[in-house]
């Protein structure tokens, strides 16, 4: 029996369906490609992922509003997988510094993509990452300049959750004016003068 191994697409659109297709046509019968638009739900569930042990998850990130999940659905399938699942971030230059900032801790197995790359640039990506040992990923896609301090971090997440400035202050026994220092300095090291910015950025 010929076992395939899988590849993921999560929030499949049409540019990442051509580019697969024409990969895995090069590729041959060796993987098999699963898309799913809410791979969340399973998580939610308590479900398994929809495929098993699966080598390479491809997901487009275009706002901060679904990163909170993504991240999530990320850390599930890397402790499925035995932490080798290796990741193609589809993402703009706006919400970039952000996503890598929270993905941080796969910096040795996530690559970086803007969404309007070319399907070459996208297929010779792809072909990278499923022939080379998680081992041997540079990490050259996490080249921040300012990382973010844990409490900054922390706000950042809190606030893209919809808490209010005054929720955070209140849960960490801080005066809100903090919390708004804590937010205004994150978005200076992301590059980023206003937060709601993060949340009108669609797909082009």
């Amino acid at each position: 029996m010929n076992i395939k191994t899988h590849v993921i697409i999560q929030h499949p659109c049409m540019f990442t369906r051509i580019a697969m297709h024409k990969i895995i046509r090069a590729l041959g019968d060796e993987y098999a490609v699963k898309e799913t638009a809410c791979l969340t739900v399973y998580m939610q569930e308590n479900k398994l992922p929809p495929v098993y042990s699966p080598i390479l998850l491809i997901t487009h990130i275009p706002s901060c509003c679904s990163l909170i999940k993504t991240m999530h659905a990320m850390g599930k399938l890397q402790f499925q997988s035995a932490h080798s699942l290796k990741t193609i971030v589809l993402t703009n230059r706006m919400i970039r510094p952000l996503v890598m900032e929270f993905l941080n801790q796969y910096a040795e197995r996530c690559f970086f993509l803007d969404e309007r790359a070319t399907i070459g640039n996208f297929s010779e990506n792809i072909r990278h990452l499923l022939s080379k040992e998680v081992t041997s990923i540079t990490a050259r896609h996490f080249n921040l300049s300012k990382s973010l301090t844990a409490r900054e971090r922390y706000v950042i997440e809190c606030l893209i959750k919809g808490m209010s400035i005054w929720k955070v202050a209140n849960g960490l026994g801080i005066d809100y004016k903090t919390v708004s220092q804590h937010k205004i300095s994150a978005l200076r090291k992301l590059g980023l003068r206003h937060f709601n910015s993060l949340f009108s950025v669609k797909w082009n």
